[in-house]
């Protein structure tokens, strides 16, 4: 097969593909810190990986506020607020 012929083929089968807001590919550092973008052929899988990484990146957060803020209270200093979590 050449390559436009292997193209007409797949060229049906819908792929779907996890973008940020400005439609850039969600990228994975993998354990040979090569970057890879991930696509799916149904939308239902996209979706729960969507849906992991969206998880995943909210514990990441919560975890990395916990430790700023017990790192502050050792220093004396108040805990960050919400707000000033995002700021930084």
């Amino acid at each position: 097969f050449t390559s436009s012929q292997i193209a007409a083929l797949l060229s049906p089968v819908p792929t779907f593909t996890i973008v940020d807001k400005t439609g850039t590919p969600y990228m994975v550092v993998g354990e040979d810190a090569k970057l890879t973008a991930y696509f799916f052929t149904s939308y239902g899988e996209a979706d729960r990986i969507l849906k992991l990484a969206s998880d995943s990146a909210t514990n990441a957060l919560k975890e990395l506020q916990k430790e700023i803020n017990e790192k502050r209270k050792l220093s004396g200093q108040k805990p960050l607020t919400k707000e000033e979590v995002k700021d930084e």
